[in-house]
């Protein structure tokens, strides 16, 4: 169901657009593209920032050699935004604050263990 759901999102024009409505709360026309444009930009720099701090942690034998950083910089992110986003829509829903170091606990060993995250050079 996931995988259908972010295909159809990436090939579907009016579901992308629906979803781009959901979660931007905006419809990127006109001048609104203009934006889009410019976010994405800083979106890009921002995937290189955490690559580029996943490649330290390599060096300092933190995380597994063959990690795909791209990937992992995708994953972290979309995980961090829909832990944030989760939580601030229902902050009653669980304790952030409480669960914080479990949080970050499991999403590095996704880095760490995940099989899937390893390139093959």
């Amino acid at each position: 169901m996931l995988i259908y759901i972010f295909e159809a999102t990436a090939k579907d024009p009016q579901r992308r657009s629906l979803m781009e409505i959901i979660f931007h709360k905006c419809e990127f026309v006109g001048e609104m593209a203009a934006l889009q444009i410019m976010q994405q930009s800083l979106l890009n720099e921002c995937y290189d920032k955490i690559e580029d701090v996943l490649k330290e942690c390599i060096e300092a034998g933190q995380l597994p050699a063959a990690l795909n950083t791209r990937q992992a910089a995708l994953l972290m992110r979309g995980y961090v935004n829909g832990m944030m986003e989760s939580w601030l829509f229902t902050p009653d829903s669980f304790d952030l604050a409480a669960t914080a170091g479990q949080i970050v606990e499991a999403l590095l060993d996704m880095l760490r263990l995940s099989p899937t995250l390893v390139t093959t050079r």
